[in-house]
């Protein structure tokens, strides 16, 4: 199978640009031409590694750069770039006979001219969460999700990573199956690392939609009450400052610290007690299962989507409202169980996570992309 798989840059460490790499550099594994293609790379190096047989072409058409012109500038210099785009990607798709085109839900500037390329299957993938990704309440920005979503109707196959989601796509979109991304790691024989003495970890970016603060603020509920634990936070994002800010005026900068993102994230887990999800929305949290991969009993916002289709309430986790006051109850109860309590569900938690292994869910993925080409 020839397939190419097209993402706007390969130059942030993000959820969908690493598992976007997992799923090329397992194809490319298994003898797959693989050909990845992005429009606005740059000269940024690469953010994760990719099998030496991955043919990368950036189409140099850097979308983002068009705010810096006057609105009608605007509209001329996209219509222009969208007819460039078009033109160096066909001619890429029929130079490497290409069998399966590969776009996820977030290289929207172009969904439009991916989903009119000639001679070859259209596969789109929905790594976000369809109301946040496809609705907006703002006038012009949901203008543009409506043509983008018109657009993806044309598709040979959507994939959703969740029922949940699938449920809202098949409101517009017939052809749909689900499969969920693949973890990174799985060790059946889990290494224990002396733990940080009572340490909750979160991993994501910091931006709105992980919600930090609603865990800034349900720690803060609890905090008298648990003097010996803490928070530590890895990621980065914008809203840093603003976080940190939170915690200096809850008198919790013991207590709540800062880490940039990492690629040695499995030994931070494995040195953890408890993992705390407190998202507004998700598309697929893989960081949820890396978690429960790694042994560790977690607490998540019951969110749209994915929490509630991956942790069992009360088995191999625990799922809350969305608000700080919820929160901060599930982790207080699991935070004042028995070290040995917590273990117990950690390895169910990391039992249930064994579903998610590459070797398992990429064979899915596998058999989804011959599907569009009949066999």
């Amino acid at each position: 199978m020839n397939i190419i798989f097209v993402l706007s840059s390969f130059a942030h460490r993000a959820g969908v640009e690493r598992v976007i790499s997992d799923k090329m550099n397992y194809l490319a594994e298994q003898g797959h031409r693989v050909v990845f293609v992005t429009y606005e790379q740059g000269v940024h190096p690469h953010v994760f590694p990719l099998h030496k047989s991955i043919m990368h072409i950036d189409l140099k058409c850097p979308y983002f750069t068009l705010y810096r012109y006057p609105l009608l500038i605007r509209l001329f210099k996209a219509h222009f770039m969208k007819q460039v785009f078009s033109k160096r990607l066909q001619a890429l798709v029929d130079e490497q006979c290409i069998d399966v085109l590969v776009a996820p839900t977030n290289a929207s500037m172009f969904m439009g001219e991916m989903m009119k390329i000639k001679r070859v299957r259209k596969v789109v993938e929905s790594h976000g969460a369809f109301v946040k990704t496809m609705i907006s309440d703002h006038f012009f920005a949901n203008v543009a999700k409506k043509m983008q979503l018109r657009a993806i109707k044309k598709c040979d196959l959507l994939i959703s990573l969740t029922e949940n989601d699938a449920n809202c796509w098949r409101k517009y979109v017939h052809n749909i199956e689900v499969h969920p991304n693949p973890v990174s790691f799985y060790y059946e024989n889990i290494n224990r690392i002396e733990k940080r003495n009572r340490r909750i970890i979160a991993v994501g970016g910091l931006n709105i939609h992980k919600r930090f603060d609603r865990l800034i603020d349900a720690f803060a509920l609890i905090s008298r009450k648990f003097p010996d634990w803490h928070v530590d936070i890895y990621g980065d994002g914008d809203d840093k400052r603003s976080l940190e800010f939170q915690v200096e005026s809850l008198g919790l900068e013991s207590y709540i610290h800062f880490y940039p993102s990492t690629h040695q994230i499995v030994v931070e887990y494995q040195r953890s007690d408890l993992f705390v999800l407190c998202s507004d929305t998700e598309g697929f949290p893989l960081v949820l299962i890396e978690a429960m991969a790694c042994g560790l009993p977690c607490v998540s916002t019951d969110c749209p989507f994915g929490p509630s289709e991956i942790i069992e309430d009360g088995v191999t986790g625990l799922l809350c409202q969305l608000n700080s006051q919820d929160l901060a109850s599930k982790m207080a109860w699991l935070m004042s169980q028995s070290e040995i309590y917590r273990m117990e569900m950690g390895m169910k938690a990391h039992k249930a996570a064994a579903r998610y292994q590459k070797e398992i869910v990429m064979k899915e993925w596998e058999c989804a992309y011959y599907s569009v080409m009949g066999e």
